[in-house]
């Protein structure tokens, strides 16, 4: 989150990849990262079965994209928009999925 935080605080972001992808895409693997790493440590807390651990991954990731956006929103040359933050829900989603089900946590 401290990473997201902090490239949410440019005006521009760098692009060490030498490629640009959509802006869609590298929220969407972002949040995806974001979604791993929150469900390994809901996981690791004991807190519930896989249905819970993916549903309060796609609700604590689509809240941080919520104040995400609103951060940008105050960045110079930065805006904030619904369309990410639904990448941002689909990537938080999507790496908690992926955890959930490669870890084969109890349903």
């Amino acid at each position: 989150m401290v990473v997201i935080f902090y490239f949410s605080s440019l005006s521009k972001v760098p692009n060490p990849l030498g490629f640009d992808p959509s802006g869609y895409i590298k929220h969407a693997i972002i949040y995806l990262i974001l979604g791993l790493f929150l469900a390994l440590g809901l996981t690791k807390s004991n807190i519930g079965t896989k249905k819970k651990i993916i549903l309060l991954t796609l609700v604590i990731g689509f809240m941080y994209g919520m104040s995400d956006e609103f951060h940008q929103s105050l960045v110079p040359g930065r805006q904030a928009s619904i369309f990410d933050l639904v990448a941002d829900a689909i990537g938080a989603l999507a790496g908690s999925t992926i955890y959930s089900y490669r870890k084969k946590i109890k349903i």
